[in-house]
């Protein structure tokens, strides 16, 4: 019998040895799975931040409108006005802040002068950052005088201290002229106290 000469090449047999395991079907890649949760995240991201834009382009357009009706609210002759007030305001601050009280040295006079002795015919006069006192004074005795001359003089805010022209009146009293100087800072403290 004459031999069949197969002419097919195709293997019958497996040639591995059945060493070689088969692909189940149905399973996904894990590099196709991170793919798509990227994919799906930047679709999703894109989509907040358009609508978070629209939603910031929308809040502009709604204050520039209640800016708008805002400014039609306020007149021109209103600014104007309003800036006027503001001047005259700051220029009564100025004045204020420069302003100072001769009610703290006759407080001073009235707390440091003996209670025998009166002081009349009060002058105060401004003289550079100094303000100057004089009056007429009115005392019992000499030693009066003397004592108060002594009781101005300790205190350090009072500065060229005169007691002259001594004389006596037709009550036998002693009549001196008081003169003084202190500083304007005494006065502006004691004014804001």
């Amino acid at each position: 019998m004459p031999e069949v000469i197969n002419s097919s090449f195709i293997p019958k047999k497996d040639l591995g040895g059945g060493s070689q395991k088969k692909r189940k079907g149905g399973g996904i890649d894990i590099f196709l799975l991170i793919a798509l949760i990227i994919f799906l995240s930047s679709i999703v991201l894109s989509l907040g931040v358009f609508l978070w834009s629209q939603s910031v382009q929308n809040k502009n357009e709604e204050l520039f409108i209640q800016i708008e009706s805002y400014r039609d609210n306020f007149a021109i002759s209103s600014i104007i006005e309003l800036i006027s007030v503001s001047n005259k305001v700051e220029a009564a601050k100025e004045i204020l802040d420069n302003h100072y009280s001769v009610l703290p040295a006759f407080s001073y006079l009235e707390e440091n002068t003996l209670s025998d002795i009166y002081l009349n015919d009060m002058v105060v006069s401004e003289k550079g950052n100094k303000i100057e006192v004089s009056a007429t004074g009115i005392a019992p005795d000499f030693d009066y005088v003397a004592y108060a001359s002594k009781v101005y003089a300790r205190d350090d805010r009072i500065d060229d201290l005169i007691l002259e022209n001594f004389s006596r009146n037709n009550l036998n009293e002693v009549v001196f002229n008081l003169s003084f100087s202190m500083d304007k800072s005494f006065l502006y403290n004691l004014s804001n106290n």
